[in-house]
This record gives structure tokens, C-alpha cells and sequence, in this order.
């Protein structure tokens, strides 16, 4: 599967950020069918009962199904990769039509590595605590974090759910609340919460959600979730809640779930979904 991916990346002309952004868009979708189709075969489960033809066609629909998870995961893995370079042979055709190539001599600056700017921190200097925003939406990361850094806070935002997790793994003593979207590629809300968790029970995740099941949202309260902030919101609302979480999660109590915020005046998520 990794080279099927590889393939549809590098050996495919589509090469251009526009392309990559397309790809990173349609996973992601696709991703999101399969938890609705995932979420509908659960649903099925206690229908079937004892008959044996049903259980046979829900444990081949839950086969395929994983199967389909793994190659959109690949297929983000590579999109996550930087562009590969040209290979040997093409550089070799290029310098050889070049009657007098030129000669120059690489600095050591110029050879290293490009530093890694995944899950930088925007705003470092802010004055208020550090937050991290999980939600596959590229918009939506840009909103909140543009919010919240004119408002003063340090934020790391994440649209993929295992970049999220390594980018809490180094920062999670410095980070006062995760923002959590619950319909994400490969990993839903809950498994990244179970995950987070893990790695400190204490952790402060306020989910944010405009599509997630009501029985979920109580396991996870009932399992130490914050709060619930329902998309759309404005930036007032999210302000307030983000506040607030992180006063509650300082004294060790939970909060209850955000009701949905007046209409008058409201800014809404770009491509909230």
C-alpha cells in the first residue's frame, strides 16, 4: 500500500502544492465516509443477532473496511512527506544541455537539512498558556489560531491526528488545553481522547465538533472531557469557552458541554462541518 501511494505522488506529474492540498482534501473526506459507514455496520451489530449469513456479510464489510483505512493512511503518510527530488538521471539530462554549467560551492548553511516546522508554536512570546488544536480542516485550524494568538495565547495546530500526538508527546507539561475536532483521518475524537489520555490522564481536551454522536460526547465526559464547544461558533464563544475550560481543568473539575451560541452578530467557522 505504501507503494501505491508513492506512486500516485511521485511517479504521478501531480507534484504541485495545489495537487497535494486536492489529495490531503479528498483523503480526508473519504476518511470521513468510512467513519460514517464504520459508525452504520456498529449500528448493525445487535440487528443481525445469531444469524450466521448476516454476521458474514458484516465481518467482510468490517475486513474491507479496514483495508480502506489502511491505504487512506498511507496515502496521508506520503502527503505528510516533503516532494521527493528529481531523480539521477534527470538532473544528469539537464547539466548535460548546459554547454558550461556553472560551478559553486555550497555553504554549510546551504547543504543542511530544512529545520522541521511541523507543529510550531504560533505566537511564542504570547502571554497567555499554550493550546493545541486538532481538526482536519485546514480552515478552521487557521481560524482558531488566529483568534486565539490575537487574543494572546500560544498555539500548536495539527490537522493530523498522529502529528497531534507527537506534538503533545513534546509539549504536553507546557500545554493547557487541546482542542479536539471528533471526525478526523484514520483516528476519531475518541481514539485520539483514549490517546492523549494515555499519555497523561490528567490531560485538559475540550471537544469541538459539528458532527458527533451524543452518546460519544457523554462517554467522553463521563471519561474526563472538559467541555463541548458545537461548530458553529463565534470568536466571542470560543473565547469564553476556551477561558473557562482552562480555569475549570486548573481546579480538577469538569465543565458542562457549551450550548450552541446566539445568532445575532455571529462569526461562523469557514467550512464548519
Amino acid at each position: 500500500m505504501d507503494s501505491l501511494a508513492h506512486g500516485l505522488l511521485i511517479n504521478n506529474p501531480m507534484s504541485s502544492a495545489t495537487d497535494r492540498t486536492c489529495l490531503q482534501k479528498s483523503a480526508s473526506r473519504l476518511n470521513n465516509l468510512l467513519q460514517v459507514i464504520t459508525r452504520s455496520s456498529t449500528a448493525l451489530e445487535p440487528i443481525c443477532g445469531e444469524n450466521a449469513e448476516a454476521r458474514r456479510h458484516l465481518n467482510a464489510l468490517a475486513t474491507g473496511l479496514a483495508g480502506a483505512r489502511l491505504v487512506v493512511g498511507d496515502l496521508l503518510k506520503q502527503l505528510e512527506a516533503p516532494p521527493a527530488e528529481p531523480p539521477p538521471e534527470a538532473t544528469r539530462a539537464v547539466v548535460a544541455q548546459d554547454p558550461q554549467p556553472a560551478v559553486t560551492t555550497a555553504t554549510p548553511s546551504e547543504t543542511a537539512a530544512p529545520p522541521d516546522t511541523r507543529s510550531a508554536i504560533e505566537n511564542p512570546d504570547g502571554e497567555k498558556e499554550l493550546v493545541l488544536i486538532i481538526d482536519d480542516e485546514r480552515t478552521i485550524v487557521t481560524y482558531v489560531t488566529e483568534t486565539l494568538t490575537r487574543d494572546g495565547y500560544r498555539v500548536i495546530g495539527c490537522i493530523n491526528p498522529f502529528e497531534a500526538i507527537e506534538a503533545y508527546k513534546r509539549s504536553k507539561d507546557s500545554i493547557a488545553l487541546v482542542i479536539l475536532d471528533y471526525t478526523l483521518p484514520i483516528m476519531n475524537g475518541q481514539e485520539v481522547f483514549d490517546e492523549l489520555r494515555s499519555l497523561n490522564p490528567r490531560v485538559a481536551v475540550m471537544l469541538s465538533s459539528g458532527f458527533a454522536e451524543q452518546k460519544d460526547v457523554n462517554s467522553m465526559l463521563a471519561r474526563g472531557l472538559r467541555g463541548f464547544l458545537p461548530k458553529p461558533y463565534t470568536q466571542e464563544r470560543l473565547l469564553a469557552q476556551v477561558r473557562s475550560t482552562i480555569a475549570a481543568s486548573r481546579v480538577g473539575s469538569s465543565i458542562p458541554p457549551a450550548t450552541p451560541a446566539a445568532p445575532p452578530v455571529a462569526v461562523e467557522v469557514p467550512g464548519a462541518a
